[in-house]
């Protein structure tokens, strides 16, 4: 909690207006018994000292789009792996200042080609987004057009929902050797823009 508090007096210094987050917060010995109400309760105990620091200061509270571990089909352990759930922990704050971050990998993960439907079933503003793709399987974090989802489709559902915000890019890195990373984030950079004038059309 101590760092993200500092996060968001880092966000005010910078004139950040949002820090994204993972309101995932959530640890118990035995995942099995997973108390859904209480795992709400304490993430909402979690954040509401952030959220008031952050109404303070001028900054908005984007809560992301997450999805369960890879590998683990034997219970639930992640909060905001579905839009009920992001739905649920954004309304208990009922304020202007908490929103959400749809992170369409992650989307991707869960939803597979059925995301743009699940966007549609939140009851709360996207805020912020992180924007890459995958082929359903793993999350890559690859260049948009690199994967399986539907971009079209998603700028069209985005702009049909008033998003205001950017369309940023969350890319892979360590991978890229020097000699290549200029040319990359040249292309980044283009399909980038390409992207977002695809949003633009929509609006």
């Amino acid at each position: 909690q101590a760092r993200l508090l500092q996060c968001v007096e880092d966000c005010a210094i910078l004139g950040a207006d949002c820090l994204v987050v993972h309101a995932d917060t959530w640890y118990e010995e035995n995942y099995n018994q997973w108390d859904y109400d209480a795992v709400v309760d304490y993430v909402y105990e979690v954040f509401a000292p952030v959220v008031e620091l952050a109404t303070k200061l001028g900054v908005k509270i984007a809560m992301e789009t997450l999805h369960e571990w890879l590998g683990n089909i034997y219970h639930r352990m992640r909060l905001c792996s579905f839009v009920e759930e992001l739905n649920d922990i954004v309304g208990r704050f009922n304020c202007n200042t908490v929103g959400i971050c749809w992170d369409f990998g992650h989307a991707a993960l869960v939803y597979k080609e059925d995301q743009f439907e699940a966007m549609i079933r939140l009851k709360y503003p996207i805020i912020a987004t992180h924007t890459h793709d995958n082929i359903f399987k793993y999350d890559n974090h690859n260049l948009p057009f690199q994967g399986s989802i539907n971009w079209d489709e998603g700028m069209k559902t985005l702009a049909e929902l008033g998003y205001e915000g950017d369309i940023t890019l969350e890319l892979g890195y360590g991978a890229i050797p020097d000699a290549l990373a200029l040319d990359y984030v040249r292309y980044a950079h283009k399909t980038g823009t390409y992207l977002a004038d695809i949003f633009a059309s929509y609006q």
